[in-house]
C-alpha cells in the first residue's frame, strides 16, 4: 500500500493544501464535523477532497460520482468549512490503495456545481437529518445489508425480525 501511495503522490498534479485537516460547521439543524485526508488545489484554484481508502474493493465510477461522504465534504467546502483555503469545490477523489490491483485505483467525483443536480449533496444531508430526527427508522434493503452487523435483527432481512421493546 505504501508503494501504491507513493506512486499516486508522484502522479498527482494538484497542489497539496493540507493533510488530515478537521472541520466543524453548522448547516441548518445539522452539526457537521470531520477530517479530510488530503485537501488539494486544482489548476483552476478550486479545492479538491482526496480520501485515501485501504479496503480491498473500489466502487464503480458511477458509485463514486455520487459518493455521499465526498459530496458532503464538497458541500462543507462550499459552506465555508475551510475559510483559510476558499469556498470553491473542485471535486473529490477516492484513492484505493488496498485493492489486489498492482497499482492504486482512483475514482473521481465531479465538482458539485458542475453536476446535473448541484444540490444533490445538500438534499441528501437534509434527508438524512430529517430521518435521524424522526421517531421511527424504516429498514430498507441496500448495498450494505450483507455486511451489516445488525442484519439478524433487521426486519428487512429475511432472517431478521422486528425489534420491540
Amino acid at each position: 500500500m505504501v508503494r501504491k501511495l507513493l506512486a499516486w503522490i508522484k502522479a498527482n498534479q494538484r497542489d497539496l493544501v493540507s493533510v488530515e485537516e478537521g472541520f466543524e460547521i453548522q448547516l441548518g439543524s445539522v452539526s457537521l464535523h470531520g477530517r479530510i485526508d488530503r485537501l488539494e488545489r486544482d489548476p483552476a484554484g478550486r479545492l479538491v477532497v482526496v480520501d485515501l481508502k485501504t479496503g480491498s474493493s473500489a466502487p464503480s465510477k458511477q458509485q463514486a460520482a455520487t459518493n455521499p461522504q465526498l459530496g458532503v465534504y464538497q458541500l462543507a467546502i462550499e459552506e465555508g468549512a475551510f475559510p483559510a483555503h476558499g469556498r470553491r469545490p473542485g471535486g473529490a477523489v477516492l484513492v484505493h490503495l488496498g485493492t489486489t490491483a498492482k497499482s492504486f485505483v482512483e475514482r473521481t467525483q465531479p465538482p458539485l456545481p458542475d453536476t446535473e443536480d448541484p444540490a444533490w449533496a445538500r438534499d441528501l444531508l437534509d434527508q438524512v437529518a430529517e430521518g435521524m430526527a424522526g421517531s421511527v427508522f424504516t429498514a430498507s434493503v441496500n448495498d450494505y445489508c450483507s455486511i451489516c452487523p445488525v442484519r439478524t435483527s433487521c426486519p428487512a432481512d429475511p432472517h431478521g425480525g422486528q425489534v420491540t421493546g
